[in-house]
C-alpha cells in the first residue's frame, strides 16, 4: 500500500504486509477517523474501492442510521488511544448489513507518528465457513507463513499444530519444538498461568479476546504482547484459532522513554528559579504552575488551577494588565514588563514578566514567567531617596563643595562655592581645572599634590588658603575625599568651610594670652624683686636657682614649658623668706630648733602669698613641696616618693647645687666637688636619681 495510492499509510514493512495481506478488512485512520487507506479484504467486504474510501469518515462510511453515533464515540475513544474488540452491525456500500467483529488498535512504527487501524472480521461469513469449504486455505497458509506477526496455530486446549518464522523469531522455538506442545506451557510465564488458562478455556468455547500481557521466551527473557485470537476454518473442518502475537517491546519503550522525557521536563518545570505559569487562551486561566510560582503567588495549584488572575485579583494595575495582553496579542512574546501583583496574603510585589504564545498538544497556550524584584525595586527606590537626599545636601550645603575628577578638572561646583570665591557659573563650567582656579602661583604645587593624594585614594583635612577671583585670599579648612566611579576612574570631593572669622578671632585670643603671660610673668618678677629689697643674697639666690632648674629640665628633655615654670618658680621659691625675721636669716651662728623651725616656715608663707595670685602654672605648689625630701625627711609635710611634684624635686636639686656654694654668715661657701658629692650621696634617697644626674652632667 506505498506510493501515491496510499500516501498517508505508515512506510513499515511489517505493518504493511500485514494491512496489505490480512484476511480481515482493515482501514488505516488519520485524525477523527478520517480514512487514509483501506486494504483489498475492506473493498471485498464493503464494496468501496480506496479511491473512494481515501478521506471519508470511518464511520459514515459503514456506520449508517442509529449505529454512527456509537461508532463515533468509539472511534473517539480510540483517538485516545484506547482499544476495542466487540462486535456490531455495519453497513456495506449497497446499505445491506453485516455482522461483523471489529477491532480498534493504535500503533507507532519505529516511534513515528502514531496510526489507528479498524479491523473488521465477516461474522457472517465464518459461520458459513464452519459448513462450507473454504476456497481460501492456500491463501490463508499463504497468510500464515508471511505474516509481520508471531502466529500460532492451535488445536483445542491451546494445542499448537504450526507456527510461523516470526513466532520462531520472537519466543526462540523452531516449528518442531513448538509443534504438539500446549501454547501456555510453551509461552505463558508462571505467574500469568491462572490467566492464560482462562483465555484458553474462552477461545475453547468459540469466545475471541484481544489484551496486553507479558510472554516468555525460549531462553527465559519476557517481551510484552499484544496477544489476540482470530477464527478460522479449512476444508469444512472444525473452526480453529490463529493466536497472533503483536511484539510490543519498541512501542513500551517509546512510551518508557516518552514517560521519562516528560518526567525530566516536570522535574525541570519545578526546578526553574522563576515562577512559571501555563494559561489557557482567551480566558487566561492557570493551567499549571511551578513551585516557585506557588511560593510567589502564595497560592497552591490547587488553589489557583482554573482560575484567571483577575479572578484572584492578582494584578494590581489593570492598565498594566490590558497593555502586557495588547503586546503579546500583537507580537507573540512579552519581555521584561514590570508589574505589580498582589499576593494571597494581600502584601504586594514587583514582577519582572515575560510571556510566550505557545502551542501544547496542538492547543494555543500562553507560558509566563515571573521573576521577584521587590527587593530590587526597593532598593533602587532607596537609592533614588539616598540619591536626592545627597542632590540637596550638595546644593544647599553652606559649605562650598567641588566634584572634580582626578586631574582636577571640575564636574560640578554647589552655589556656596560660586559665593565663596566670587565666581560665576561660567568661571567655574565643566572642563576648568579647580586648582588654577583658586590657587593662583604660591599655593599651586601644594593645591596639586593635594589633588594627586585625594584621587590616590587619600583623605586630607587641613587648613589653608585659597583666592577669590579678586585675588583676596580666603582662610579655608579643606577637606578631599574622593571614591571610585565605575568606567570612569575616581570621582574628587572637595569641601571647603570659609575660617576667615574663626582665624580672626585666633588671632584675637592668641594676642590675648599672650599678653595674659606677659603680665603673670611680669608679676613673678615683681614679686621676686620685692624680695632684692629685703634680703639681695635671697634675690640672687632665686634667680641662680631659676637658670640651674630651667636647664636641668632641658637636660632631661622635658618639654619648654615645664622649664619656663621651673623658671618662673625659681625666681619666688623663697619668697615665703619675707615673713622671717632678716636677723634669723642673717645670723652668723647656729639657729635654735625654734629658729630653725621658724625659718623652715618660709615653704608654707611663699605657698600662702602665692596661691592667692591666679596663674596659669603651679607656682605655689612647686614653692610649696620644694624642700620635700624622697625618703621622706623634708618639710613642711615629709612627701615622699611620687607625691612630689616633679617640678619640686628639680627645684631641691638646684636649690640645693646652688646653695652650697654661696657663702653665708653661719659658714663657708663648699667647693664644686663637694657640693656634687653631695649630690651623689643623697640620690635616689634624698633627691630625684633623674635630677642629680641632669645636675653632674651641667657641672661638668
Amino acid at each position: 500500500m506505498k506510493g501515491p495510492d496510499h500516501p498517508g499509510v505508515p512506510q513499515d514493512l511489517e505493518l504493511e504486509s500485514f494491512f496489505a495481506c490480512s484476511p480481515h478488512a482493515v482501514a488505516a485512520l488519520g485524525p477523527k477517523g478520517s480514512i487514509l487507506g483501506v486494504n483489498a479484504a475492506f473493498t471485498e467486504l464493503f464494496g468501496y474501492e480506496a479511491g473512494e474510501a481515501l478521506g471519508k469518515n470511518i464511520d459514515d462510511l459503514v456506520a449508517f442510521g442509529p449505529e454512527n453515533r456509537e461508532a463515533r464515540s468509539i472511534t473517539e475513544r480510540v483517538g485516545q488511544g484506547e482499544s476495542f474488540d466487540f462486535t456490531a452491525v455495519r453497513r456495506r456500500k449497497d446499505g445491506s448489513p453485516v455482522q461483523v467483529r471489529c477491532l480498534g488498535v493504535r500503533t507507532a512504527p519505529d516511534g513515528g507518528p502514531v496510526f489507528d487501524y479498524a479491523i473488521y472480521e465477516d461474522m457472517d461469513r465464518l459461520a458459513r465457513a464452519r459448513s462450507t469449504p473454504s476456497a481460501d486455505a492456500a491463501r490463508l497458509e499463504a497468510l500464515f507463513g508471511g505474516a509481520p506477526t508471531a502466529v500460532a496455530f492451535v488445536e483445542a486446549n491451546g494445542i499448537i499444530r504450526q507456527v510461523n518464522a516470526e513466532f520462531v523469531n520472537l519466543f526462540g522455538y523452531t516449528p518442531e519444538e513448538a509443534a504438539g506442545c500446549r501454547l501456555d506451557d510453551l509461552v505463558v510465564p508462571e505467574a500469568l498461568r491462572e490467566q492464560a488458562d482462562s483465555v484458553t478455556r474462552l477461545a475453547d468455547s468459540g469466545g475471541t479476546y484481544r489484551f496486553e500481557t507479558e510472554r516468555r521466551r525460549k531462553d527465559g527473557t519476557t517481551v510484552p504482547v499484544l496477544v489476540y485470537n482470530v477464527k478460522t476454518c479449512m476444508d469444512a473442518k472444525e473452526v480453529q484459532d490463529f493466536v497472533i502475537y503483536l511484539d510490543l517491546s519498541g512501542t513500551k519503550e517509546s512510551e518508557c522513554a516518552l514517560r521519562e522525557a516528560a518526567e525530566r521536563m516536570k522535574r525541570i518545570f519545578q526546578a526553574i528559579p522563576d515562577a512559571v505559569f501555563i494559561l489557557d487562551i482567551p480566558r487566561g486561566r492557570i493551567l499549571d504552575m511551578n513551585a516557585q510560582a506557588e511560593s510567589l503567588s502564595g497560592y497552591s495549584l490547587d488553589e489557583a488551577g482554573g482560575k484567571s488572575f483577575n479572578e484572584l485579583r492578582a494584578w494590581i494595575d489593570l492598565d498594566d494588565r490590558r497593555r502586557f495582553y495588547d503586546l503579546l496579542g500583537s507580537k507573540g512574546s512579552v519581555r521584561d514588563f514590570e508589574a505589580r501583583f498582589r499576593r494571597k496574603d494581600e502584601s504586594m510585589i514587583h514582577c519582572l514578566l515575560s510571556g510566550e504564545m505557545i502551542e501544547l498538544d496542538g492547543v494555543p497556550r500562553v507560558i509566563g514567567m515571573a521573576k521577584d524584584i521587590t527587593e530590587r525595586v526597593r532598593f533602587e527606590e532607596a537609592i533614588g531617596r539616598e540619591k536626592a537626599y545627597f542632590e540637596n545636601l550638595f546644593h544647599h550645603s553652606p559649605e562650598a563643595v567641588v566634584l572634580a575628577d582626578g586631574e582636577s578638572r571640575i564636574r560640578r561646583v554647589n552655589r556656596a562655592f560660586l559665593e565663596l570665591f566670587g565666581l560665576d557659573p561660567e568661571d567655574a563650567r565643566p572642563g576648568v581645572a579647580v586648582d588654577d582656579l583658586i590657587a593662583p602661583v604660591d599655593r599651586h604645587e601644594e593645591a596639586s599634590g593635594i589633588t594627586r593624594a585625594v584621587s590616590g585614594g587619600g583623605v586630607i583635612r587641613k587648613e589653608t588658603v585659597r583666592y577669590r577671583k579678586d585675588g583676596t585670599p580666603v582662610d579655608v579648612f579643606l577637606q578631599g575625599i574622593s571614591f571610585p566611579v565605575e568606567g570612569e576612574g575616581r570621582a574628587v570631593y572637595g569641601i571647603y568651610q570659609d575660617i576667615r572669622d574663626r582665624k580672626a578671632t585666633e588671632r584675637e585670643l592668641r594676642e590675648n594670652i599672650e599678653s595674659m603671660r606677659r603680665l603673670w610673668i611680669d608679676t613673678v618678677n615683681v614679686l621676686s624683686s620685692t624680695v632684692e629689697f629685703r634680703d639681695p643674697y635671697t634675690s640672687e639666690h632665686q634667680k641662680a636657682v631659676s637658670r640651674i632648674a630651667s636647664k636641668i629640665a632641658e637636660k632631661m628633655g622635658l618639654g619648654e614649658e615645664i622649664q619656663e615654670v621651673l623658671a618662673l618658680a625659681g625666681l619666688v621659691h623663697d619668697i615665703g623668706k619675707l615673713g622671717i625675721p632678716a636677723e634669723l636669716l642673717n645670723k652668723p651662728c647656729g639657729l635654735s630648733p625654734m629658729e630653725t623651725r621658724l625659718v623652715q616656715m618660709h615653704s608654707e608663707v611663699g605657698y600662702d602669698i602665692l596661691k592667692k595670685i591666679r596663674l596659669p602654672w603651679p607656682l605655689a605648689e612647686i614653692v610649696h613641696q620644694h624642700h620635700e625630701r624622697l625618703d621622706g625627711t623634708g618639710y613642711p609635710k615629709g612627701l615622699s616618693g611620687d607625691g612630689i611634684l616633679l617640678e619640686a624635686r628639680i627645684m631641691a636639686v638646684a636649690d640645693v647645687y646652688e646653695a652650697m656654694q654661696s657663702h653665708r654668715p653661719h659658714r663657708a661657701a663648699l667647693s664644686l666637688d663637694q657640693a656634687c658629692e653631695e649630690l651623689r650621696r643623697g640620690a635616689g634617697t634624698k633627691y630625684d636619681p633623674d635630677a642629680v644626674r641632669a645636675c653632674l652632667e651641667l657641672a661638668e
